[in-house]
């Protein structure tokens, strides 16, 4: 599945290096990881849970090499500390076995001033978590696994406040709406507190 092109994704960066070691564990349909070691001193690990909280992400892809370390939790944190840049799309039959899609290498360039900018940041991440933690979800139940201090009906509230239709799903919010979001909920929150 995803795993395998991860790996072949991290193949592709340190190549010509080939992996020399390869240690797996868990399930290969549930919570499972993969540690792969070149023999150039980089390392990719893979982690993938079947049933991630909101503290510990349910995919997560680390890569080191030459000194340098890459850390993905969560694609939109990425989006909220730089902008992502396309560099070059890899065919998809560059991968074994191939996708039906082709891929594309990106660069996160940092953002010298973040262009959004929520009242509390641990509540705008709190929202990022609750917005696609439970994905097939409405918002409103999607959030209500993390504001457990709100009721639904509060939670379809300030999504209509924040002028969404209360069936919308998380995925189709932008950086602005999640941080508008996120300001309205932590101003709830304070505001019962």
């Amino acid at each position: 599945g995803e795993s395998v092109h991860w790996l072949d994704l991290a193949c592709w960066f340190f190549a010509p290096a080939l992996p020399c070691e390869i240690t797996a564990w868990g399930s290969s349909r549930l919570s499972h990881g993969i540690h792969l070691k070149f023999n150039n001193g980089a390392s990719m690990t893979l982690d993938f849970s079947c049933a991630g909280t909101f503290d510990y992400p349910k995919e997560q892809f680390e890569v080191t090499g030459e000194a340098a370390f890459f850390r993905s939790l969560h694609f939109v944190e990425n989006n909220y500390y730089g902008m992502p840049e396309k560099l070059f799309t890899v065919s998809s039959d560059r991968f074994i076995p191939e996708p039906k899609v082709d891929s594309a290498v990106v660069r996160i360039k940092l953002h010298k001033d973040k262009p959004y900018k929520p009242l509390d940041e641990a509540t705008f991440f709190k929202t990022v978590r609750g917005a696609f933690e439970q994905r097939r979800k409405t918002l409103p139940n999607s959030l209500s696994a993390v504001f457990t201090e709100l009721s639904k009906d509060e939670l379809t509230e300030i999504t209509v406040k924040c002028g969404h239709n209360p069936s919308i799903r998380g995925e189709r919010l932008t950086m602005a709406d999640l941080c508008a979001l996120s300001d309205e909920l932590y101003k709830k929150t304070n505001q019962k507190a």
